[in-house]
């Protein structure tokens, strides 16, 4: 798989509503969502990119989330796929689907956004990849991350490896985190120009430090006004593993 090229996993229903999922830097897919696929049932359409690197081979990554969200926009219209009824992005995944809403070739009709980056670090961007590289390799192989990491992301009462690990790709190198890493961290809306106008759902872990603060990129962004679901004393992506009903509703709705 080369890099920025997902392999696209299409399951269920071809007549049922048409949804997308997008995994977060470092998940395998089916790690990722399979407790939603067994929720929502057989009568949904599942569109599920699995990102470039993230499966047992470590083959690729993801160096762009423009360009990685350019390419699934031309696979599925290629596949006659021009519009979904609803997008779930977690982590990098939303990143990627509100890249998706941006460029807007594919129709959506739902966007859920569940703790993504949508500012650059900046200088620090090569840093903090460096640093989130390893602290996810260790989260994989069952260690727990620094104080400081926890904290920032949420996991208040040390439950790191107990959320991320289920959902993680052991096989994932570190080569491929830090590309992907990067590319979620210099990834930056502050200043396009376009705007989105389907229905926009932000919700985050709400014990994480920085997610709240995408929800003034995204109102700047929409036409219309967001719905925002902090959820209570969840650390990142802790409701898509420990919760997820709570998502399944919001894609049903």
């Amino acid at each position: 798989m080369k890099k920025d090229q997902s392999e696209i996993h299409l399951l269920g229903n071809k007549n049922g509503k048409r949804i997308l999922l997008i995994h977060g830097m470092g998940f395998n897919w089916k790690n990722c969502f399979d407790k939603l696929l067994h929720i929502l049932g057989k009568n949904y359409y599942f569109i599920i990119p699995e990102l470039s690197g993230h499966n047992a081979s470590s083959n690729g990554a993801v160096t762009s989330v423009i360009l990685s969200a350019d390419y699934i926009s031309a696979v599925l219209l290629r596949k006659g796929i021009n519009y979904v009824d609803a997008v779930y992005g977690i982590s990098l995944g939303a990143s990627i689907a509100l890249e998706l809403a941006l460029k807007g070739d594919i129709r959506i009709k739902k966007l859920i956004l569940d703790g993504g980056q949508y500012e650059s670090m900046g200088n620090m961007k090569y840093i903090f990849s460096l640093i989130m590289s390893w602290q996810m390799k260790r989260v994989f192989h069952g260690k727990h991350m620094m104080k400081y990491m926890q904290k920032q992301m949420g996991y208040l009462h040390n439950h790191d490896v107990q959320v991320l690990q289920p959902m993680g790709e052991v096989g994932i190198t570190f080569r491929t985190l830090f590309w992907t890493a990067l590319a979620a961290y210099k990834y930056d809306i502050r200043s396009r120009e376009e705007k989105i106008s389907m229905e926009v759902v932000i919700m985050y872990g709400g014990n994480e430090t920085y997610a709240p603060n995408s929800v003034g990129l995204i109102k700047r962004v929409s036409i219309y006004p967001v719905t925002v679901h902090a959820c209570e004393n969840m650390g990142h992506a802790e409701v898509l593993i420990k919760k997820p009903q709570i998502i399944c509703n919001m894609i049903k709705e």
